[in-house]
């Protein structure tokens, strides 16, 4: 259960806020004075700056910046003059709330995967990952961090990517071949956008899902952004990339192996161990709502990041490693 601490004496703010006090997903406090509440780094502040004095408006995002915890600013009367600033310097959310409608569930969790996805970029950043932190055995030579230097036909190791588009009830229900192509296409090209801003290329893909290749160094491991953006951000990137206002449902896993490279649509000749091993977990090991790594990608992280996965067992002797999303409500 997520946690938010509302500080405000508005009447009005706080009925915007009463549906989300009746959710099972959130606890909400409010409080007249954002003095002496808990110091909890994970729980969302929202201040109310009606008729705050500007200086204990700074005092207060001072504190919270030192505490660490995601915030936000409600500003009813438009005080603040340069929104943009409050996100430069960490807030997560900004409601205006001019129209004085309640609050959803969805909105609420946008607020907090924003706060995750931005959480995550920076443990990133922190620090490199060494080469000898991972259990990839390939040798350098079969290393490359830009396609220009993979060659057709050459053996190479690569991160890989799992992606699989699970048709809802709705999808299996329409007879129309159109209406599933649309979908089909719209996962297709969602996935092949988003990889292409991390140097990966849809490889292997069939109507519902295949594999994305990225080149691999032997210790990077941006990718992980990648697909936790996907996952927890899974709710409005379906709506915005998705027809029908579909909500894409699907399974994520990403693995390092080695397999010989050739161009898209002249793969049916590779023979690899990894390739039959990322397939055969996707279909028979992987839930939607997760994001799975697998033991050759596990130990690139950093040890924050590893903390949110919880290990799952060993699949055809290779150990597992699972992240859940906050969006498990809507599956």
């Amino acid at each position: 259960m997520k946690k938010i601490i509302l500080i405000s004496r508005n009447t009005n703010v706080k009925k915007v806020f009463s549906g989300i006090s009746k959710s099972p997903s959130f606890s909400l406090q409010i409080v007249s004075s954002g003095k002496n509440t808990r110091q909890d780094p994970e729980t969302f502040r929202y201040l109310d700056v009606s008729g705050m004095d500007p200086g204990d408006i700074e005092e207060w995002i001072g504190t919270v910046s030192k505490i660490g915890c995601p915030w936000g600013i409600i500003d009813p009367d438009g005080t603040i003059e340069d929104v943009a600033e409050l996100f430069h310097r960490g807030a997560c959310d900004y409601l205006p709330l001019k129209s004085a409608k309640k609050l959803k569930v969805g909105r609420m969790q946008q607020a907090f995967s924003f706060h995750s996805t931005r959480r995550m970029s920076k443990m990133a950043e922190k620090r490199p990952v060494s080469k000898d932190a991972g259990c990839v055995s390939a040798p350098a030579e079969e290393y490359s961090l830009t396609w220009s230097n993979v060659k057709s036909g050459k053996k190479y190791s690569f991160c890989i990517m799992y992606a699989e588009l699970l048709p809802s009830q709705e999808v299996r229900g329409k007879s129309g071949a159109k209406y599933q192509e649309e979908i089909q296409s719209a996962f297709h090209n969602l996935i092949s956008r988003e990889a292409g801003l991390y140097n990966g290329k849809v490889w292997v893909w069939n109507d519902w899902g295949g594999l994305v290749l990225f080149p691999f160094d032997g210790q990077k491991y941006d990718t992980i952004l990648m697909a936790m953006r996907l996952l927890l951000n899974r709710v409005p990137i379906s709506i915005d990339a998705g027809p029908f206002n579909s909500i894409f449902d699907f399974r994520l896993a990403l693995h390092i192996g080695a397999t010989k490279y050739k161009d898209r649509g002249q793969t049916g000749t590779i023979v690899s161990d990894d390739i039959n091993f990322i397939f055969h977990l996707g279909k028979n090991k992987l839930e939607s709502g997760y994001l799975y790594l697998t033991d050759s990608f596990f130990p690139l992280l950093t040890d924050e990041l590893k903390k949110l996965f919880k290990e799952q067992g060993l699949y055809e002797g290779h150990r597992i490693y699972r992240m859940g999303s906050p969006y498990e409500i809507y599956t």
